[in-house]
């Protein structure tokens, strides 16, 4: 990410596709597609959440870390064989826990 990134959304939402740096996305195990989203055009699609537009500055540890604490609790996070997360502007992989 070579550009500043925004701390402030300019859609005015906390948490956004298109200001957030990172997403996380759930690759759910076998038997739960139930617990999958509703794409646009009805496909169905692992879960993704993405980091809060403020914390964008404070780096990939620090938001993978308060991603995975603010999720523990979710239904799709008992569910998940493997949750990823990318750099949401170059779609880059860069990190992954297993479970």
């Amino acid at each position: 990410m070579s550009q500043q990134l925004p701390i402030k959304c300019t859609h005015g939402h906390k948490v956004c596709p298109e200001c957030s740096a990172y997403k996380m996305v759930f690759l759910l195990k076998n038997g739960f597609d139930y617990l999958k989203e509703t794409a646009p055009g009805g496909k169905k699609v692992n879960p993704v959440r993405y980091n809060y537009v403020s914390k964008n500055r404070k780096g990939l540890e620090y938001n993978v870390t308060g991603m995975l604490r603010r999720f523990e609790n979710e239904v799709i996070y008992k569910f998940a064989n493997v949750i990823q997360f990318y750099e949401t502007e170059s779609n880059t992989l860069v990190a992954e826990k297993r479970f």
